[in-house]
């Protein structure tokens, strides 16, 4: 009976960690929808047309993005960032929330870097490693998360020796858009 209820505690909450992403980006398009169709009346009757507000939503979070990629939003993103680290209660939860999407790779992250890991045949896989860890004869062996697309919350988990991975410079977040996107974007190396 242990066993069955572990079973189903484990795939419900691996079914929560799979649909995540997916339903706080429906319920944040549906949020910001709602805020932002008052300035839908604010156009005129013959530009309306049905679902004028998602693409109201869509040019919101175009700018947004344009704001966050100039020199002033970089700016204005660390600054927020480090004021939010600094709230008791929220900034553990921003932190946290920030290491799920994959951003930030220093110890306290999920995923501290990104390597190929060779898979079936001569294809080579995105894997993120998670872990470095002894084995029982004390030899270094990496937890490495190789995510799936265009889920990375689906994948598979492998311990593997450090020479069966080959280092990269992706970064962990460049990684995790490149799947959500499957492959539509650019993987993002390191600043050298």
């Amino acid at each position: 009976m242990k066993d069955i209820r572990k079973h189903i505690v484990n795939t419900v909450l691996a079914g929560i960690v799979a649909t995540l992403p997916v339903m706080g980006l429906i319920f944040m398009v549906a949020y910001l929808e709602s805020e932002l169709r008052p300035l839908a009346g604010m156009i005129p009757e013959p530009l309306r047309f049905p679902g004028i507000g998602i693409v109201l939503v869509i040019i919101f979070l175009y700018l947004v993005g344009l704001a966050a990629s100039s020199i002033a939003g970089r700016w204005v993103m660390r600054y927020s960032d480090s004021v939010l680290h600094r709230i008791p209660g929220i900034g553990t939860l921003y932190k946290t929330i920030k290491q799920i999407l994959g951003y930030g790779e220093d110890e306290g992250a999920i995923f501290r870097r990104v390597v190929l890991v060779r898979g079936n045949g001569m294809r080579k896989e995105l894997g993120l490693v998670t872990e470095e860890v002894q084995d029982l004869h004390g030899e270094k062996k990496l937890t490495v998360f190789v995510p799936g697309s265009p889920n990375p919350g689906n994948g598979r988990l492998f311990f593997m020796d450090p020479d069966g991975c080959e280092a990269t410079d992706f970064t962990v977040d460049s990684v995790l858009k490149t799947l959500l996107s499957l492959g539509k974007t650019s993987l993002i190396t390191r600043k050298r």
